[in-house]
């Protein structure tokens, strides 16, 4: 129960003395959302490491402990979890070091000055398989576009394979038996590439996947199966054909649109470019996407879109992205649909003003660099990654994309399959949204930048055994709901047997990176742990769980109730 406290009160109860605790060396601000964020009930206050001994918080009437909850850079993190509360509560701290006590802020109550953050419920912690229709089936020839290439040959840049619309939803039986529960499409607006990053127009499908009926026929039939759908716009840059740009070539500074693009020096030149572009490449000029008149239209199409099913949107795609696009994207669409999912590629846009959440590439990297190139130790793996979660909001963490592979390439080596699989299971049992990129289930491993390959279609080309860990990975994800929280309690970090474990809310997954197998003990309540790969049956008592994990293998363990 909380009790009433006024500062008045505290100063009786905690006589103050400026002694050991120095308010330089405390940081909290009720303006950003990592220290307050109301919708998730937290309340953080950075202070220099080793300065704080208890931390206590007196939000409204209550009363509450905080804990201390990661460390980093010299400082110490205190956390207070509590119910969600809004911008009414009035707040401060009770710091204490030995004898010593300090309330802080001096002479003054906090209010929340953030949003109140929230984020769609049905897309926290599922499964995504994005796609590529240019390479994942091509059910119908007729509209494939030169230059091409047959199916399953190595991709080249810019070559199409013939994928389309109609070949998706041939296959929608094939993506519900992986048991995901949405689909990304990457971008199919019309454009000259097979990619169609490079945009020409955003108004129509490119005739090379279909039109727009056969598009909300797609959608119709994966939500006939309860699959979710994401449409990816591209809307940081165009293509160099797109015909605003064709317009600032023409007329230079006398364009109408010579504010659309972000240009370095006039007149424009193409070679080499005298404008910013994604990835460098001259055929992907760059929106000005604080400029009004881009935002209104990048908007306009997010609307039209809208309005055909689509569930939400990944906006991409470079790394940088406008907050006040961002901010007024957020404020139009949520008031007309709430539910609609907002995905963005930049992550710092994620504060309540933006996003809902985004493309995790710095988590990306980490399980490269951990599982596939194996350049970390556990230890390091284990801090990095509750350092990415512990400063994203936890209503975000959730939303966030897990993948490995993209546009860019695949994750595979040839001698890893194992590794692979420990990935997978990290990737499916962690925080977050994971992603299949087409083809990544059947070990599919050819790839060119801007062409990712042709799915395999013939299953003698395919890892079945791999396809059938990652339906079973999905499938208890689907089934086991704290799978899908923000919860992760790391148990064992071991760096000589190289073997990581972690809860996640009752369900426990063990991971052997190592060549040799592990026998460990983990803490873990009495009863009775089901293996959910195996069915296998474990007795716990005096509250130590004991466990053999095979080599480069994983348990995933989940207690009786």
């Amino acid at each position: 129960m909380g009790v009433y406290i006024t500062k008045t009160l505290l100063g009786l109860i905690f006589p103050v003395f400026l002694l050991s605790i120095n308010p330089q060396d405390l940081t909290h601000s009720p303006n950003n959302i990592l220290y307050v964020n109301p919708a998730a009930g937290e309340i953080r206050l950075r202070v220099k490491m080793n300065t704080v001994d208890k931390a206590t918080l007196i939000l409204k009437k209550n009363v509450i402990a905080m804990q201390s909850a990661f460390s980093d850079g010299g400082y110490d993190y205190f956390l207070a979890t509590t119910t969600p509360f809004d911008s009414t509560a009035g707040y401060f701290f009770v710091l204490k070091y030995g004898n010593d006590t300090l309330i802080y802020p001096a002479g003054e109550t906090l209010y929340a000055r953030v949003p109140y953050y929230t984020t769609p419920e049905w897309a926290k912690g599922i499964s995504y398989y994005s796609i590529f229709l240019d390479g994942f089936y091509n059910g119908l020839s007729d509209n494939d576009r030169p230059p091409s290439q047959a199916w399953e040959s190595s991709p080249k840049p810019w070559h199409s394979y013939g994928g389309d619309l109609r070949g998706l939803i041939t296959k929608i039986p094939y993506l519900d038996s992986l048991n995901i529960d949405a689909v990304i499409i990457q971008p199919i607006t019309l454009a000259s590439s097979n990619h169609k990053y490079n945009a020409r127009e955003y108004s129509l499908v490119d005739s090379a996947f279909g039109d727009t009926l056969v598009l909300k026929d797609a959608i119709n039939q994966l939500h006939n199966r309860d699959i979710k759908v994401l449409m990816s716009l591209v809307f940081t840059h165009t293509g160099n054909d797109f015909a605003a740009f064709n317009d600032v070539i023409t007329n230079q500074l006398a364009s109408r649109y010579a504010n659309w693009y972000l240009v370095d020096s006039w007149p424009i030149k193409t070679s080499p470019p005298s404008y910013q572009c994604w990835l460098n490449d001259h055929r992907f000029p760059r929106l000005n996407l604080a400029n009004s008149q881009v935002i209104n239209y990048a908007i306009g199409y997010v609307e039209y879109w809208r309005h055909f099913g689509f569930d939400g949107f990944y906006i991409g795609e470079n790394e940088s992205i406008d907050p006040l696009f961002a901010k007024m994207l957020r404020n139009y669409v949520k008031p007309k649909a709430q539910n609609i999912l907002l995905i963005g590629s930049d992550d710092r846009l994620i504060s309540g003003y933006g996003f809902d959440g985004m493309r995790n590439k710095n988590l990306t990297n980490l399980l490269r660099d951990f599982f596939i190139d194996r350049k970390l130790s556990v230890s390091e793996f284990d801090l990095s990654y509750r350092r990415l979660l512990f400063f994203k909001p936890p209503q975000v963490n959730t939303i966030n994309l897990i993948s490995v592979s993209d546009f860019s390439g695949r994750f595979w080596k040839d001698d890893h399959d194992d590794l692979v699989r420990l990935m997978f299971a990290f990737i499916f049992t962690s925080v977050g949204s994971p992603v299949l990129f087409y083809g990544d289930e059947v070990g599919y491993r050819k790839a060119v930048f801007l062409n990712p390959g042709s799915f395999p279609w013939d299953a003698n080309n395919q890892d079945r055994i791999l396809y059938y860990d990652i339906q079973s990975l999905i499938e208890i994800r689907r089934n086991n709901p704290q799978l899908r929280s923000s919860n992760f309690y790391p148990l064992y970090v071991n760096d000589i047997n190289r073997v990581y474990a972690y809860d996640r809310g009752g369900i426990i997954i063990a991971l052997n990176c190592d060549n040799n197998p592990s026998y460990i003990e983990l803490p873990a309540w009495n009863g009775t742990y089901i293996d959910l790969i195996n069915g296998e049956k474990i007795f716990v008592s005096l509250q130590k769980l004991r466990i053999t994990v095979e080599a480069r293998s994983f348990r995933i363990l989940k207690r009786e109730i």
